[in-house]
């Protein structure tokens, strides 16, 4: 029969290894406790689960803060709008513009440039490494006809590209950007390449 010192040994034990070997290691997607009624198990659990969700709980609150100070300073330039939804495009990811205009107390089409922005990071993974002097007009409008291919990606993607090889369009306009690439008067593409571009100028705040 199990005796109250055989308990204590083994709420030791699960102490230990809780303390000793479980904060060197990642945290693993499950856990099991083995152990007798009384150990504790159940309590140190709740312990630990409320300490993660506090932290995560406290992270996401530092991060709205810090978004919502952005869209504060951004003002009406759209590349800022663009540039905190690449910059927060994981905490953002699941966020349609009017959740992003409700959440931050910004206008439709605020919420809408930042949407873009995220959609943009996403597409950014798709966009291949190139060194800059493989950069040309040629090689960027391969790049804007891939994105013919993508469902309503239009905007967003032409944004990423400005992003990502922003080194060939950082000291031109939308209109030489426009006449570089022979685009369309009527196509908003050099627009978002342009507002891509700016995006990158800006890096997020610590």
């Amino acid at each position: 029969m199990e005796t109250k010192n055989d308990r204590n040994d083994k709420a030791a034990f699960f102490f230990n290894f809780d303390n000793d070997i479980l904060q060197n290691i990642p945290h693993p997607h499950n856990r099991i406790l083995f152990g007798a009624p009384g150990t504790g198990k159940s309590h140190r659990l709740k312990i630990q689960a409320d300490k993660y969700f506090s932290i995560q709980q406290q992270a996401e609150k530092d991060e709205t803060s810090l978004i919502q100070s952005e869209i504060q300073e951004a003002g009406n330039v759209i590349s800022l709008y663009v540039a905190i939804g690449i910059n927060h495009s994981v905490f953002l990811k699941d966020k349609q513009p009017q959740d992003i205009s409700r959440m931050y107390n910004c206008s439709k089409d605020n919420g809408y440039y930042i949407r873009q922005g995220v959609r943009a990071a996403e597409y950014l993974l798709k966009l291949p490494e190139v060194n800059e002097d493989e950069l040309s007009s040629q090689f960027i409008l391969a790049q804007l006809e891939k994105i013919k291919n993508e469902k309503y990606m239009m905007q967003a993607g032409s944004a990423a590209i400005g992003y990502k090889y922003r080194t060939l369009f950082l000291d031109k306009s939308s209109l030489e950007i426009m006449d570089f690439l022979n685009l369309s008067k009527t196509s908003s593409q050099a627009a978002w390449i342009y507002y891509g571009t700016q995006a990158g100028k800006y890096e997020p705040q610590k």
